[in-house]
């Protein structure tokens, strides 16, 4: 907080440390339960416990959704596996962006040697990680995306693009999700229209835009944590 406050703006200050404090503790409640302890290092250390598990179990739930979305395109397992290794071994890290309710920004940064773009399986399924870690469990409506690559031309050149029109994952009325491998399919056949015109560029980056309808409860609950958060940004 800042020094020689008037009693008017610390009042402000106070409100705004007070509201992230108690946002906060509900937090650590919800996510570590009820014994929470005095002691921030403690605390701290539960939940960061919490959250490992939570990737793991994430990371564990999208192989197996996209295991058997690939053993739909092909028999043999080892080769879905062979893919998927390699495409974790190439995801730098990703992040997520939500600027507004209704709207999810997801993206792969890759690491070098960055992936083709002839790699469609690779590609495929990079984009079905996003969608099943952000997009699925946010839909309560019509919902529909797009794809977006950073692409390193092999004359050095970044461009990035828009793949196509925006890709559905529900039906028209909201009400029902595409099988997720019909959704693959639509992935698959829109990243191979591009490989005549930029093969041997490289992936830099893959970005998904999610549009939502009927944004769901838990996402305007993420969406006031993270207001909360912003309050010390805010005059």
């Amino acid at each position: 907080m800042p020094e020689n406050l008037s009693k008017k703006t610390k009042d402000v200050w106070d409100k705004k440390i007070n509201g992230i404090l108690i946002c906060y503790e509900e937090y650590i409640r919800t996510v570590c339960g009820n014994k929470i302890s005095s002691n921030p290092e403690v605390n701290w250390n539960a939940h960061m416990s919490k959250w490992e598990n939570f990737k793991n179990m994430m990371k564990e739930y999208t192989v197996f959704t996209i295991k058997n979305e690939m053993n739909k395109r092909t028999t043999d397992s080892a080769i879905v596996m062979k893919v998927l290794n390699r495409m974790y071994q190439k995801i730098e890290h990703t992040t997520l962006r939500d600027p507004h309710p209704g709207l999810i920004i997801a993206l792969h940064d890759f690491k070098e040697p960055y992936p083709l773009v002839n790699e469609t399986d690779l590609l495929s399924l990079a984009t079905m990680d996003l969608l099943i870690q952000f997009a699925y469990p946010s839909l309560s409506g019509y919902g529909k995306f797009t794809i977006s690559f950073t692409m390193r031309r092999s004359y050095g050149e970044e461009i990035t693009f828009t793949l196509g029109p925006a890709i559905p994952l529900t039906n028209e009325d909201g009400k029902h999700i595409l099988p997720k491998s019909e959704v693959y399919n639509h992935i698959y056949n829109c990243i191979k229209k591009y490989i005549e015109i930029y093969e041997g560029d490289s992936i830099i980056r893959l970005m998904i835009r999610v549009y939502l309808e009927g944004v769901g409860h838990l996402y305007l609950q993420r969406r006031e944590i993270a207001r909360y958060h912003q309050l010390l940004k805010e005059d």
